[in-house]
């Protein structure tokens, strides 16, 4: 699966659309990609679908510091 994200900073230093991929090692990259972003303030028809697909987790939400 391929999600391409629209990334965007007041200053203007990371304005685009961004590609991630991790490796099957866990490491992880972001790179610039060309074209529209899937994923973004108005996101593609099934961009959010697939998005919570690439980012499910088996593993619970957990915070070893209690505030």
């Amino acid at each position: 699966m391929r999600l391409t994200l629209r990334v965007t900073a007041p200053a203007g230093h990371v304005d685009g659309v961004r590609l991630p991929r991790t490796g099957a090692d866990g490491s992880a990259q972001v790179t610039p990609a060309g074209g529209p972003a899937d994923l973004a303030t108005e996101p593609a028809p099934g961009a959010a679908r697939l998005a919570d697909t690439l980012f499910r987790t088996i593993a619970e939400p957990w915070c070893p510091d209690h505030f």
